[in-house]
């Protein structure tokens, strides 16, 4: 009893540090993905009052304002040529994709487009709350709203009702009187999907955006699974599709039941309509019906949530292996312990399962504007510039730019910027590149510098941003995968070093039950049972234990395999005649259709064998007495070999089938057939390190056929 509360308080330890652990990363991956976000809506919403504040642009939006709202005239108008080409450049540098001056009726006085001009602003309509922010409180960036106009994707696909989001600035005459607004339009893959993609962990894990109402915001990395399911329409796109609700299945197994607007919102998304933070790291059905584990964060800056989730199965996967790794342990010890009236101690050895992941990801980062004359002569910098180099504005304007170059690259800049054809060289292409502060040590900032001519005088525009946080932060996404890596590699080593220690006590019962059967004369015919069953017992546990040092070392990667071309009759050949005592027994005929036909194949001759004895046993001790076993080949695609065991056994279920390679799930154990439930999960494993391919064909009461296929050798 104290074993098995020392193994239950053991399992449950591990498995709390494992979901604190993933509650860590989980919560980690949202707030640096939360930061990251808020730091480039800040830098959005510096370079669009940047623009607003321009006093150009206020005295065309000035000039438009007395204009008559008719579409001919403001098409037409000088005023917005000039605003067009006064904005070209910042739309073409920094990737937007339109930009709208709307006044206070919402109405548009000027765009990129002329389809656009002396309409109702899209955001009037879907977004109003939004433009009236923007005119009492200032800069901000919208949530992403459906286009009204097609548009192109980062992959330069064009769709309509395209997600699409907006930054906008007032635009205020020189008494402070908001007279209107400028917005450019976002890519939100660009921003949005760019950030969260990054925080997926694992292979089912993602990370995405939704609003108060449960609307899915961000692009998701399961489209086409979506689209098969019939969620979304298009396998493109998913954002603004798809409402976070629980349909109360899995999607993947079964039909839903009702309509989409009919099911409940799942526990995040009603957990994030009050607006609330929080986690479940036990389980819950996301949007396709999957118990999944997540956290989930909401934003009152962003005005949406940010979520992060990955599949219980997949997160939990080695914890299950673990816990019925120790349970089954434990209760084969105390059966031995009764059996024999025998204690013998060892040593029990703890495993903690620890990931060490990202405090931080992105910590701090600043942008900034320099204007620079066609002389090199600085003209303007935000105070952004001031933060980044340590200056002061005023020990800047009207100094060299050659003042936050380092002396190894002024050559390089005054070579490159002094004739049209090499500036071609530098302009408009976003590199990384070390500049010198004020202190005179070296930073490393990401630049993009274009050109733009006023009053017929060339000038040069650089968007600065310090990346020293983020060379950083890529460093410790690093060390912390390294870290993850070396976690699952402690997990294999642990089964491998439990697996070894567990045979020196086994072996020793083993040898006192054998000098028992040696001496059966003298012990009552009870006695002699009870002999038997324990050392069958052992011999049973001493199977499993082999079996999973093999399961662990394949795991680990630690198995070495020796590739050769093998000839098939001489491996089946010493098979077959390890099995005649058992065919014999039960009565079963084996068909050989394979022998004398002269097959080679890719593999280790070993491990082939292995594999053999493996399907052959098992077609054995699921046939029926007296029945048969036939081996056969086929030739696939003139490259592989197919090489096919049959039995007449009672066959398998689809239930059955679907488990048949799943780590301890023994199928029909109720017919006291003996076995671990591990031989044919690592002859699947053998056959994928050999290059090849396995499956079961299965009809109940008709047999069973398991075949796999390797590389012919001609």
């Amino acid at each position: 009893m104290t074993l098995l509360m020392v193994s239950l308080i053991l399992i449950n330890k591990i498995e709390t540090e494992i979901k604190a652990s993933y509650k860590v990363v989980l919560e980690t991956i949202l707030n640096s993905s939360n930061e990251s976000l808020k730091l480039i809506y800040q830098q959005h919403e510096r370079l669009v009052t940047y623009w607003a504040n321009d006093d150009e642009l206020i005295k065309e939006v000035q000039n438009l304002l007395t204009l008559n709202v008719n579409k001919s005239t403001l098409i037409n108008s000088q005023e917005q040529k000039n605003i067009r080409k006064m904005l070209a450049p910042v739309i073409t540098h920094a990737s937007f994709r339109g930009f709208f001056i709307i006044d206070n009726n919402d109405m548009n006085l000027a765009s990129t487009r002329d389809s656009n001009i002396a309409i109702k602003n899209l955001l009037s309509k879907d977004a109003p709350d939004f433009l009236d922010k923007i005119r009492t409180l200032g800069a901000n960036v919208s949530l992403p709203i459906k286009s009204d106009v097609p548009i192109k994707d980062n992959k330069t696909n064009q769709y309509r009702k395209m997600a699409t989001m907006f930054s906008a600035a007032p635009i205020k005459n020189q008494q402070g009187e908001t007279i209107a607004i400028l917005t450019f339009r976002l890519e939100p893959d660009d921003i949005l999907s760019a950030v969260l993609a990054k925080g997926r962990v694992g292979v089912s894990g993602d990370t995405y955006a939704l609003s108060l109402s449960g609307l899915l915001l961000s692009e998701n990395r399961f489209n086409k699974i979506l689209y098969n399911l019939g969620v979304i329409a298009s396998p493109n796109h998913s954002d603004l599709n798809v409402e976070i609700r629980d349909p109360g299945i899995n999607l993947s197994n079964g039909k839903l039941s009702s309509s989409r607007k009919e099911q409940p919102l799942s526990e995040m998304a009603k957990s994030i309509a009050r607006k609330e933070s929080g986690s479940n790291m036990d389980s819950y059905r996301n949007y396709r019906g999957i118990p999944v584990i997540g956290a989930w964060l909401w934003s009152d800056q962003l005005g949406y949530a940010l979520t992060a989730e990955i599949d219980v199965e997949e997160a939990y996967r080695d914890m299950k292996v673990t816990r019925l790794l120790i349970i089954f342990f434990t209760l084969l010890t105390i059966i031995l312990i009764i059996s024999i009236s025998f204690v013998f101690s060892k040593n029990k050895k703890e495993i903690k399962i620890r990931g060490q992941y990202i405090n931080e990801i992105f910590d701090n980062t600043a942008e900034g504007i320099v204007i620079i004359e066609e002389n090199g002569t600085i003209s303007l910098v935000n105070q952004a510039i001031c933060n980044i180099f340590g200056y002061q504005s005023g020990e800047l304007i009207g100094k060299n730019v050659d003042k936050l170059i380092p002396e190894n690259l002024r050559n390089f800049h005054h070579h490159y910027m002094k004739e049209e054809e090499n500036s071609a060289h530098v302009l408009n292409i976003a590199r990384d590149i070390q500049a010198l502060h004020k202190t005179g040590d070296l930073i490393p900032i990401a630049i993009n510098i274009s050109s733009m001519v006023v009053d017929n005088k060339k000038t040069f525009v650089c968007i600065i941003r310090d990346v020293s946080k983020r060379k950083e932060q890529e460093k410790e996404l690093s060390q912390a995968m390294e870290d993850t890596n070396i976690a699952n590699k402690a997990k294999s080593i642990f089964l491998s070093q439990m697996s070894h220690e567990l045979r020196t006590p086994l072996n020793a019962i083993l040898g006192f039950t054998q000098l028992l059967k040696m001496n059966k004369e003298e012990l009552n015919e009870n006695q002699n049972t009870y002999v038997n069953e324990i050392h069958m017992a052992g011999e049973h546990l001493l199977n499993l234990i082999s079996e999973i040092l093999d399961l662990s070392k394949i795991e680990s990667g630690r198995l070495s395999l020796t590739m050769e071309n093998v000839s098939i009759d001489k491996i089946l050949k010493q098979c077959i005649q390890l099995i005649q005592p058992q065919l014999k027994e039960d009565g079963i005929d084996l068909i050989d259709k394979i022998t004398n036909k002269g097959y080679f194949v890719n593999a280790d001759p070993l491990r082939l064998k292995q594999v053999f004895l493996n399907i052959l046993s098992n077609a054995i001790k699921y046939n029926r007495k007296h029945g048969t076993i036939i081996l056969d080949a086929v030739e696939v695609e003139k490259k592989y070999l197919r090489l096919r065991i049959s039995d007449t056994g009672n066959g398998l279920t689809k239930e059955e089938l679907s488990h048949l390679f799943t780590p301890f799930k023994r199928l029909n154990h109720n017919n006291h057939i003996e076995g671990t439930g591990i031989g044919l999960v690592i002859t699947k494993r053998l056959i994928e390190l050999m290059g090849g391919n396995i499956g079961v064909e299965s009809k109940v009461k008709k047999g069973s056929v398991v075949w796999f296929e390797l590389e012919r050798c001609i």
